[in-house]
């Protein structure tokens, strides 16, 4: 039984009760989708204009940056982030020992580290860092503080969700000096350079005995929490000002950051939260934003007008990032622990009309957890395909069969006739997963299964996921360039303090993955996740919904613009694939285009 805070604000938005046979779906609006490729405001050259390293006296050195969030992240401490809204920030405050290139491989980070090797059997890696780098206050950084980070977040109490993975990959750290440290990694991965990803935090603040003892979850208490929203101590290019709930979040260039001459110019960012994305736009219509996450609406159809066009252009470019309906598996309800009824509930997803009408087009089909440039798509994946008949014979056969009363499907378990009827979870900000849950709903329906949505705020959201209290949720995932980040959220071991939600567990998958870790060959790497997708595509734990496209309001003044495989939304400049680091410091003004802005101009 899922239990659900009373205190949490909620929408629940379920089919009206019905007598008789279920009526038959709509189509629904039909016409042409809108083409990014047509708009004249799209991908203007000025947009990704590269820095002028030849005149940088034109630059506007000291301009203010205010960008979009959906919410307020939960917390700053960057060991705690799991959403968007927490990596917005996480990039600008901290650093770790790896970074990820514009194509999303895993690199040194050469502002950081002096010299990296990974040993030729994998097992082991000797990092030494750039001796001088200090925290935001002035105290140096050291290897301690790295050990540190690394035992709070594989300790059981600390739930650090998102890096435990990584951190399970490391025997010891040993400490050779300040600078200086060996990883023993406890086998020979190819992810073993990304499991020195996770970004340290400075050991003087946060290992406090006292502070420990009666929180040891570092999240809880005053003091933690203290440090972790209104004192941020970090060693990122930006230092923290201020955080103001629900308003906004103040950071400002560290300039004793030891490579300065790749930041992003702008003397302070200010980051802005709006859940509502008619008042996000609109913020951005009035100048008050100079970048701004569309809806697929907003890009389409209200982006076109003489008052945006007095302050902005528009960003679009397919990304390496999913959405998808996650099944949980784990016996909790009784619905879909068969794989039946999770391959019929693909089969009742009209994606290519979501797509159309919710997405205008904008966002594009997919069928597995890879997009087609990727190392582990596989064209020969099963398909499920919308097809309402084959999902009601599919259920049909689970035993999941329509009463000719009132129309709905019931089975009887342990004596008990159950309705099939079930509840859709997302967060509060996730607005395309509303609209496409009304056509998901209509199409269920005449089947005769009943759909209820509920959307909860983002950290009840968070803990439900973890607890999987849910039978089914909406999510979206980044994809990146190692297909190893899918362990965390398939892996049968990745049940408890992890993100397999779902609980999700096959045997064949849980060896693919750990092959998969192991094998070095690129192209024999690849026809191990070529056969994951597949296995994964028969078990269909997620229905998806869609791959996004990168769909960005940006200011006129802002240049250097680059869309990548990584997107845009981490803000850092993001080089040419193949690059070994920043070519350049990424966005930036021009000075005489801030005064002419400013008026409008």
């Amino acid at each position: 039984m899922i239990r659900f805070a009373a205190v949490v604000a909620l929408v629940t938005l379920s089919a009206a009760a019905c007598t008789g046979p279920l009526p038959e779906r709509s189509t629904g609006p039909s016409g042409p989708a809108y083409d990014p490729a047509t708009d004249p405001l799209v991908n203007p050259p000025t947009l990704t204009e590269p820095y002028p390293f030849d005149r940088p006296e034109v630059v506007a050195r000291d301009d203010t940056l205010v960008r979009y969030m959906l919410g307020d992240p939960r917390t700053l401490n960057p060991i705690f982030a799991i959403f968007w809204e927490d990596y917005y920030l996480s990039g600008a405050l901290f650093q770790a020992l790896t970074t990820r290139n514009a194509d999303m491989t895993t690199v040194w980070n050469q502002t950081m580290v002096e010299e990296g090797v990974m040993a030729d059997d994998w097992k082991s890696a000797r990092v030494r860092i750039r001796p001088g780098l200090t925290w935001h206050d002035g105290r140096p950084w050291t290897m301690h503080d790295l050990k540190f980070t690394y035992d709070m977040v594989a300790s059981d109490d600390v739930p650090a969700a998102m890096y435990k993975h990584d951190v399970d990959q490391v025997e010891r750290i040993d400490v050779i000096d300040d600078l200086t440290v060996e990883f023993h990694f406890k086998d020979a991965l190819v992810t073993n350079m990304l499991a020195m990803r996770v970004p340290p935090i400075p050991r003087h603040i946060w290992n406090n005995p006292e502070e420990l003892a009666n929180d040891p979850t570092m999240r809880s208490s005053e003091y933690f929490n203290h440090y972790a929203r209104e004192e941020v101590i970090g060693s990122g290019p930006f230092r923290f000002v201020s955080w103001t709930q629900t308003d906004k979040i103040v950071v400002e260039r560290w300039d004793d950051f030891p490579d300065a001459a790749r930041v992003a110019p702008f003397k302070r960012v200010i980051y802005r939260p709006q859940s509502d994305r008619n008042l996000g736009l609109l913020l951005f219509k009035k100048g008050e934003l100079d970048e701004y996450w569309f809806t697929p609406q907003q890009f389409a159809t209200q982006s076109n007008d003489e008052e945006f066009e007095r302050f902005g252009v528009k960003g679009w470019a397919p990304a390496r990032r999913i959405s998808r309906i996650g099944w949980n598996q784990d016996g909790s309800n009784p619905f879909f622990t068969d794989v039946r009824v999770r391959r019929a509930m693909t089969h009742a997803y009209d994606q290519k009309r979501v797509i159309r009408d919710v997405t205008y087009g904008v966002y594009l089909e997919t069928d597995q957890l890879w997009d087609k440039d990727h190392m582990g798509y596989n064209p020969d994946v099963p398909k499920y395909p919308f097809d309402l008949e084959r999902a009601g014979e599919l259920l049909d056969e689970a035993g999941w069969l329509p009463d000719p009363d009132d129309g709905w499907r019931y089975k009887e378990i342990d004596g008990e006739k159950v309705k099939f009827s079930f509840e859709l979870e997302l967060s509060q900000t996730f607005d395309d997963a509303v609209k496409m849950a009304d056509i998901y709903r209509e199409d269920l329906r005449s089947i005769g299964v009943e759909l209820t949505l509920r959307q909860f705020e983002n950290a009840t959201h968070e803990q439900h996921l973890l607890e999987h209290e849910f039978q089914a949720h909406a999510d979206a995932d980044e994809v990146t360039t190692d297909p190893d980040q899918w362990t965390i959220r398939l892996h049968s071991t990745s049940y408890d303090n992890a993100r397999n939600y779902v609980g999700y567990k096959s045997d064949r998958v849980d060896d693919l993955l750990e092959r998969g870790r192991r094998e070095f060959d690129p192209e024999a790497r690849a026809a191990i996740y070529r056969e994951l997708a597949y296995v994964v595509a028969e078990d269909q734990p997620f229905t998806m919904m869609w791959n996004y496209s990168e769909i960005r309001a940006f200011s006129k003044r802002l240049r250097g613009v680059e869309f990548a495989p990584s997107g845009v939304f981490l803000f850092q400049p993001t080089p040419p694939p193949g690059s070994d680091w920043w070519t350049s410091p990424g966005w930036w003004t021009h000075r005489d285009d801030v005064a002419a802005y400013a008026s409008g101009g």
